[in-house]
């Protein structure tokens, strides 16, 4: 009986400590596409460059940081 639930416990903990980081999770590099957690994130992990675009600039909280030209560049095509 203490087996199985060793094995499982095993397997449980070796699957959490291989889970990915939040850097890992985020899909796009575009920064308009991406709020400030997950940029704050990204950045000093896995990006050295950043091309910051100029424009609009102010807080979005958890909206992404581009929500001011979204539907005008999906209007435009």
């Amino acid at each position: 009986m203490k087996r199985p639930l060793i094995l499982t416990m095993s397997f449980v903990f070796a699957l959490a400590a291989s889970a990915q980081t939040p850097a890992d999770f985020v899909s796009t590099r575009d920064m308009e596409r991406i709020n400030w957690m997950e940029f704050k994130e990204v950045v000093p992990a896995r990006i050295q460059t950043v091309l910051l675009p100029t424009g609009t600039v102010e807080a979005h909280g958890v909206i992404n940081n581009g929500a001011d030209v979204m539907a005008p560049v999906a209007i435009a095509g």
